[in-house]
């Protein structure tokens, strides 16, 4: 190949040779910060309520600027006198009539439509006798009153008994419909803007989780969000700030996260994932194991893993029993859980009502309607009846008599007279 004229050099048309390594330039890499990334500070340091926001704001550059929300990329603290200061969350939405639904007197049997309290009863006084309806229709008046204002604190107290109660009644559908309204409940809206703390009960919130993964049908975002809120429970247990005694209460709910967790995957039907999780919560170390053990022991039992399902009730003669009754009706082995359930009745007869529910479910498996009729109407004789109690009964009234609907009735009557309220569901009608 020729080489260029002299000419051509001179008026600046030479060929520049450029190569891969000429062409490479190093660019300093950006300092990112994330969940996963270790401050440089002593490692516990006291954390804000949300695990994904520093208690400090970063260096600034134009790329954190644009990203930061202006809370957490403001240099100073804002005065007082600033009118963003203050919680300016505007939650009127929240309290408008048609984010509740009704709920008909049609729902009660006529023996507990004349026996309600009057709606002046106070709601704490519905929620200590068992009037979970009257108390969900009274939370709803109560947020929907704009007459008065309330605080945060008061209207996300009157949401979480409105659902908790729905939830109690058996209107878990109702609750996961109106729980849609609140939207995503872990978003920077739900957090004062200068504390990052959730303004949010932590009892709503798990709640919350499990109506939106009904309302939505969407469980394994729930058991995301169980996740997001394990995090946030441990970053509290590790906190220096943190007492002894703050520090339980965040081991619990850690533990009952795991728990949550659990019961999710089962209600998904990945019962493989869910023994797998169980197994890892019963290997946690001794000081962090604070579950509950009749529940780990029941979703043993769901998973069909037995044999872990024996160390988890505290091993104790009561407990053992319990433990072996439970497993005699899980193996279909109905007689001996006959012997089983009355051995723990002569035992403990004043606090036996659960096992003589039990004890009658065995019998009428075993064919002995008449015993197993006779257990139930004598515990629904005492103030202590309780919706699975009713539903066991009526369901024998159904295979003992062809009039099952009149005995249902006398039951509902009987039930009315001792207090408290159920629906028609508890009854079978």
């Amino acid at each position: 190949m020729a080489s260029a004229p002299p000419d051509a050099v001179k008026k600046g048309h030479t060929r520049n040779v450029s190569s891969t390594d000429e062409r490479r330039v190093a660019v300093p890499r950006r300092r990112t910060k994330g969940p996963l990334d270790f401050d440089e500070n002593p490692p516990f340091r006291a954390a804000p309520d949300n695990p994904l926001m520093p208690s400090t704001p970063p260096p600034a550059s134009p790329a954190s600027v644009l990203r930061s929300p202006p809370a957490v990329a403001s240099p100073t603290p804002m005065s007082p006198q600033d009118p963003h200061s203050a919680i300016t969350r505007d939650f009127t939405y929240l309290r408008h009539p048609q984010n509740f639904h009704p709920l008909p007197s049609q729902a009660l049997p006529p023996a507990f439509r004349s026996s309600q309290p009057p709606p002046t009863t106070p709601l704490s006084t519905l929620l200590a006798t068992g009037h979970f309806r009257s108390a969900a229709i009274t939370a709803a008046n109560s947020l929907t009153d704009t007459s008065h204002d309330l605080p945060p604190a008061e209207l996300f107290r009157l949401w979480y008994i409105r659902l908790a109660s729905l939830t109690l009644i058996g209107s878990t559908s109702t609750a996961a419909q109106e729980i849609k309204v609140l939207s995503d409940l872990s978003s920077n809206f739900y957090r004062d803007p200068d504390t990052s703390i959730c303004l949010l009960p932590w009892e709503l919130r798990v709640l919350a989780v499990r109506l939106q993964a009904i309302g939505f049908n969407d469980w394994r975002r729930s058991i995301g969000l169980y996740y997001e809120l394990a995090r946030e429970a441990r970053t509290e247990v590790l906190s220096p700030t943190s007492t002894p005694t703050s520090r339980t209460l965040w081991r619990h709910r850690l533990q009952d996260l795991g728990v949550r967790v659990a019961n999710a995957l089962v209600e998904m039907g990945d019962l493989k994932a869910a023994g797998r999780h169980l197994e890892s919560l019963r290997d946690a170390p001794a000081k962090d194991a604070a579950l509950v053990p009749g529940m780990l022991c029941l979703l043993y039992i769901r998973v069909g893993n037995l044999a872990a399902a024996r160390q988890c009730l505290p091993r104790d003669v009561q407990g053992d029993r319990v433990l072996d009754a439970l497993f005699l009706m899980s193996e279909a082995r109905w007689q001996s859980a006959v012997e089983a359930w009355e051995a723990i009745v002569d035992a403990a007869p004043e606090t036996a009502d659960l096992a003589k529910s039990n004890l009658a479910v065995c019998l009428l498996y075993t064919g002995r309607l008449e015993e197993a009729r006779g257990v139930l109407e004598a515990l629904v004789a005492t103030p202590t009846a309780f919706p699975g109690l009713t539903f066991n009964l009526a369901t024998i009234y159904e295979l003992c008599s062809d009039d099952s609907r009149a005995l249902k009735m006398q039951l509902s009557e009987k039930v009315a007279g001792t207090g408290g309220e159920m629906v028609n569901s508890s009854f079978k009608m």
